[in-house]
This record gives structure tokens, C-alpha cells and sequence, in this order.
């Protein structure tokens, strides 16, 4: 086979010796053809979707008259159970005890508790505000604290703590003050019999936020009035007639005439046919007990000189140099 031809037969496709490949198909692409749903399957979707909805809202409502229908049994059930003890006799109140009453009486406090005519009401002692009872209790201007409780099956016990009237003191008007130096109630003629210590020379500005009295002038009053409840002190509270507080001189005592002064314990047995009258004590600032010292000191050595001795004021502001004035000298 001449060259020619053998050229001529690589160039046929197909063939052996160098020829190419056959050429292969150009692949089809596939499409898929379109699904179409099916109406009926759609409507029963729909049918169990909106069944699956009714049901459930069926489920939540009969749950909520379930517990609403449970709570209002629950309810008038207690309601029942709380009208038969509150109104059963086993319960009625047949003693109320009180205690702690010292200036206010039993029928007071039962009034401002409103239980005073418990037996004819026949009070049940499970109905009784024991809560409300004690805020009407600390409602009352000389209670400063009320506790009250049940003892089953017919007692009631009240404990109250009365306020201790320690002083009046004048703002403008006048106001009781107790052991503790707090305002309770305000002085009244007719109600407030008792001889108590007057406090003069304060005023509203010595009050502070919470309208409590302070400051140095009213600190001294109160350590005045503590020492006077102290026993066997020279000058006790029941002989106070005044407390003078003045910011820049400090305390000055003006004190009652009383049998009990220089008559009695206040003086060693051997001087006790001395008579001593004392007008005005300068007592100034601090040091107080030191001074109530260096004061029985000076009544006692002049209890010694004469049988009456008449004091129109003695200064104790410098207990090295103790300044007796005798009435008249002036």
C-alpha cells in the first residue's frame, strides 16, 4: 500500500491505526415533567388542619371551666368551712385577758379595742381582727406597744406596754415626752394630771427630719432627767419644777419647794431637822453626775452650820469654785 492510500485511510474515522474515535451523541438533558397535587388530598389536608385547631381550642376551654368550676368549689367550700368555726359556740370569747395596763383601766383598753361588750355579742374569737385589734390598740396616744393573741377555745390575751411620761416639754404648745425623749402625745389640762418636769427654751427648729428633738441643748435635758430617776440622787425628778435649756449657758434647774427637800433622805440622819429650801441650780454643760456630787457636798456642810438654810441659787458650772447665793443677798 503506497503512502498515499495509508494517509488516506488514518484520515477515514473509525478506523484502526491512529484513526480518532467515533464521535460520541451530544447527551440529552432530562426534565423532569411538572407534579400536579392532587385536589382531593388538598382538601383533606385542610379539613384535618382545621379539626386539629377546633379540637385543641375544644381542649383549652374545657380545661378552663375544669379549674374555674374546681376553684369555685374550693372556694365556697372555705367560705362554709369559715362561716361554721366563726359562728360556732365552742369558740365563743369568754375571757379576754389584759395586762400591762398601769395609768389606762381594763374597760379603757377593751373600748379602744372594741371589745368591750364581747360577752353580750357573743364574740367568737376566730372572727376577731387580731390584727386590727392591735392597730386600734397603737392608735391610742399612751399605748406604745400591743400584742394580742388567741388561746383556744375562748380566750383572747392583750399585752400592752404603756409610754413612761417623762417630762412636757414647750414648742409653742406643749407636748409629753417619754423615756426614751420621744414626743407621743400632746399636754392637755384636763387629761394629764401628773407633776412632771417642765422643759423650756427649745423650739421647733431643735427638731430634727423625723421630728425628734436633738441637738447638744436637748442631749443635756435628757441626761438631767435620766439622772433624776436614778435612786438616792440629791435631786430627783419629782423635785424638778423647770429645765431651762439655753444653747449658750447650758441647763439651769429651777426646783419645787417640797417637805421631802432637806427633810428627809436626802440628808445624813444627823441633819435630817435641817430644813433647806434651793431656788435655782446652774448646771451649764457635762459633768453632770460630778456636779449632783459637789451640790451634796454644799447642802451637807451647810446642813452642819445652821438649821435652815434658804438657797436662792447655787452655779455649778466650774465645780472648783462653787457659787452658793442666799436668798435675800441679792
Amino acid at each position: 500500500m503506497t503512502a498515499y492510500s495509508r494517509s488516506f485511510i488514518n484520515d477515514i474515522p473509525g478506523k484502526a491505526g491512529g484513526l480518532s474515535a467515533k464521535p460520541s451523541r451530544p447527551a440529552m438533558s432530562r426534565q423532569k415533567s411538572p407534579v400536579y397535587a392532587n385536589p382531593l388530598s388538598l382538601m383533606a389536608g385542610e379539613r384535618s388542619r382545621e379539626q386539629f385547631i377546633r379540637m385543641r381550642y375544644r381542649n383549652m376551654l374545657f380545661n378552663f371551666m375544669f379549674r374555674a368550676a374546681y376553684i369555685t368549689a374550693v372556694s365556697l367550700s372555705l367560705v362554709f368551712m369559715y362561716d361554721f368555726f366563726t359562728q360556732w359556740h365552742f369558740f365563743k370569747a369568754e375571757h379576754i385577758i389584759v395586762k400591762g395596763a398601769v395609768r389606762l383601766s381594763e374597760a379603757e383598753i377593751l373600748q379602744q379595742a372594741q371589745l368591750s361588750s364581747y360577752k353580750e355579742k357573743n364574740i367568737n374569737i376566730l372572727s376577731v381582727n387580731l390584727s386590727g385589734v392591735r392597730k386600734r390598740l397603737l392608735a391610742h396616744t399612751w399605748i406604745a406597744q400591743a400584742r394580742v393573741r388567741r388561746e383556744f377555745p375562748s380566750k383572747i390575751h392583750i399585752e400592752i406596754t404603756e409610754h413612761a411620761a417623762l417630762a412636757v416639754v414647750d414648742l409653742g404648745l406643749k407636748f409629753i415626752i417619754n423615756a426614751d425623749g420621744e414626743i407621743f402625745k400632746e399636754w392637755s389640762v384636763s387629761e394629764d394630771r401628773d407633776i412632771l418636769p417642765l422643759i423650756t427654751g427649745l423650739a421647733p427648729s431643735d427638731t430634727d427630719d423625723a421630728g425628734k428633738l436633738s441637738g447638744r441643748a436637748f442631749q443635756a435635758v435628757m441626761e438631767i432627767l435620766r439622772l433624776g430617776q436614778q435612786p438616792g440622787i440629791i435631786i430627783p425628778n419629782r423635785l424638778i419644777k423647770e429645765i431651762r435649756a439655753d444653747r449658750e449657758m447650758g441647763i439651769t434647774l429651777q426646783v419645787a419647794f417640797s417637805p421631802e427637800f432637806g427633810t428627809g433622805w436626802l440628808l445624813p440622819a444627823d441633819y435630817r431637822n435641817t430644813a433647806i429650801r434651793l431656788n435655782e441650780i446652774r448646771m451649764g454643760y457635762s459633768n453632770y453626775p460630778e456636779k449632783y456630787g459637789g451640790l451634796k457636798n454644799v447642802l451637807f456642810y451647810m446642813g452642819e452650820k445652821q438649821q435652815f438654810v434658804n438657797i436662792d441659787s447655787v452655779d455649778l458650772n466650774n465645780l472648783n469654785r462653787i457659787v452658793v447665793e442666799l436668798r435675800g443677798e441679792r
